[in-house]
């Protein structure tokens, strides 16, 4: 009956949106690391601008279970939603951490430097879209309300760990560039 039919279709519109999860991480990570690749030849710095985005969607996840929020096709839907207006926060910081560290600063200092002169304007970045797409919570219809808030979490969830994940991800990237730049030079010299 349509009930049956009504479970079935929920059912495959909460797979597709699982899929499109996985898929926005993949397509992401595989353009962060040939954009750090193509402008700044660092493509590993594509993996580390990714990390906060997968702590804050897994902050996301377990935000709603904690909320009663159930994991359905709408939620599937707005954790990928998430992870495009979240991966801003770390590149935003990751560009500005890329030109620190070119004009010569170690990572440890560029990282410094970056959240001191980029962290408040992502901090406003963050209030604003998270407080406008936050007011969606008051809205009559609980669907819409819970769109609202789990918008409103994942930007705020986005640049916290943006702040919090980014630094220790980039300091071991620098760690691991260093290892292979040794490698690279005792390979050709």
């Amino acid at each position: 009956g349509q009930i049956v039919v009504f479970d079935a279709v929920t059912d495959i519109i909460f797979n597709s949106s699982i899929q499109g999860l996985i898929i926005a991480i993949g397509l992401t990570g595989l353009f962060l690391v040939i954009a750090y690749a193509v402008l700044e030849s660092k493509p590993l710095l594509g993996i580390a601008n990714l990390f906060p985005i997968l702590i804050a969607i897994a902050f996301l996840l377990g935000t709603m279970r904690y909320l009663g929020i159930s994991l359905n096709a709408l939620t599937g839907t707005i954790l990928s939603i998430s992870i495009g207006l979240g991966i801003a926060y770390s590149v935003h910081a990751t560009h500005r951490f890329i030109d620190e560290y070119n004009a010569g600063a170690d990572a440890y200092e560029s990282m410094i430097i970056t959240l001191s002169g980029t962290g408040g304007a992502l901090l406003g970045s963050m209030l604003t879209t998270s407080l406008g797409t936050g007011a969606l919570a008051l809205a009559i219809t609980p669907v819409l309300g819970d769109f609202g808030l789990l918008m409103a979490l994942s930007v705020v969830y986005s640049f916290v760990f943006t702040v919090i994940a980014l630094p220790p991800a980039v300091l071991l990237w620098e760690h691991y560039h260093g290892v292979w730049e040794g490698i690279n030079l005792s390979v050709s010299g």
